[in-house]
């Protein structure tokens, strides 16, 4: 995901509800032996910036109503270099307007405009089949 680091200790956030797909991004983490944070719905932005910080995130998967809050905290989270959607882009253009969530399009817009890369988990899964190799090498190298 960021081919020009070292491999290094990433740490994961997960700021979601529980479903299935917050299951999937802690097995693969676990996988990989990334640290996760969980980010709980029920926290505040202010909350969410203080551990994200505190944890060193690199990256956050996240319900798609939190996508504008992180990028509004954007320039207090160092770390987050990128945000993944656990929704497909076209799975929230079917289900039409709902409050709090804007289109995939304007989400990596916003992000490209201050400096994060924003996917959805499809797009996540075509950059690379594993973390490690994106960044250079596998688990011991």
């Amino acid at each position: 995901m960021f081919p020009d680091e070292a491999v290094r200790q990433w740490k994961v956030g997960i700021w979601a509800s529980n479903r299935p797909e917050w299951q999937y991004v802690n097995q693969a983490c676990s996988a990989q032996a990334l640290t996760v944070t969980s980010l709980y719905p029920t926290l505040g932005a202010d909350v969410v910036e203080f551990i994200c910080n505190h944890a060193e995130t690199r990256v956050v998967f996240a319900n798609p109503v939190h996508i504008p809050d992180l990028l509004r905290l954007a320039p207090k989270l160092s770390s987050v270099k990128a945000i993944v959607s656990l929704d497909a882009w076209s799975a929230l253009e079917g289900k039409g307007s709902r409050p709090g969530i804007q289109s995939g399009a304007a989400m990596k817009q916003w992000g490209d405009s201050v400096g994060i890369t924003v996917l959805d988990l499809v797009e996540r899964a075509s950059l690379s089949p594993s973390p490690r190799k994106a960044v250079g090498g596998e688990r011991g190298n």
